[in-house]
């Protein structure tokens, strides 16, 4: 899984420094490093210092500390610690994935519908619209048998701030119909890295 199951979630403090530390990068992926910039640095309030490298072409960052660590950044000064390797493979934009990549438009919330089975975990077909509506991207996994449609993934936040996955269906007048929602599982390590930086 992309995200270590227990992994802690980390403050960081203001972004700092002036001279660039390559040391982490160098120990995680030497052989990528000139495709990297060096951003900032940010202290944890565990006292780790973590780096922040971006890369030149996909814009995605990489945040390690000097003990090999991995975190992505959440919001509000939130980390929260992922695979190393994981992280290099999405930020490369190298990608094992049960789906493809489809940009998602802006979806109509009257547009949205909830089959009765897809409330089972709890989530109300309000948060699993509000996904929809803010996820900006999604990811389409052709099912295995032919008579039914492909599954659209989306992965987001409720408006509590709740991380969720979404599936649904595109019906034929365009509507989508909501099948499966719960807490997130991250089952799609690569594709959660890749759905954050498209939230709305």
């Amino acid at each position: 899984m992309f995200i270590k199951r227990g992994a802690k979630k980390f403050r960081g403090g203001e972004m700092q420094g002036e001279e660039p530390n390559w040391g982490p990068l160098l120990e995680l992926a030497p052989e990528e490093i000139d495709d990297f910039m060096w951003m900032f640095e940010v202290e944890l309030e565990d006292g780790a210092m973590v780096q922040a490298y971006k890369h030149w072409w996909t814009r995605r960052y990489v945040h390690l500390d000097f003990a090999g660590r991995a975190f992505i950044f959440l919001d509000a000064n939130l980390y929260e610690e992922v695979d190393p390797g994981e992280l290099l493979e999405a930020v490369l934009n190298r990608r094992e994935s049960r789906a493809s990549i489809l940009q998602q438009e802006p979806v109509d919330c009257s547009k949205i519908e909830c089959a009765p089975s897809a409330n089972r975990h709890g989530v109300s077909a309000a948060e699993s619209a509000y996904v929809i509506e803010h996820a900006g991207l999604c990811f389409e996994q052709e099912n295995r048998h032919d008579e039914f449609d492909p599954r659209l993934f989306f992965f987001g936040k409720d408006d509590a701030g709740t991380e969720l996955e979404v599936v649904a269906i595109e019906l034929r007048d365009k509507r989508l119909r909501v099948v499966h929602a719960r807490a997130m599982t991250r089952p799609f390590g690569v594709d959660c890295i890749e759905a954050i930086g498209w939230r709305r």
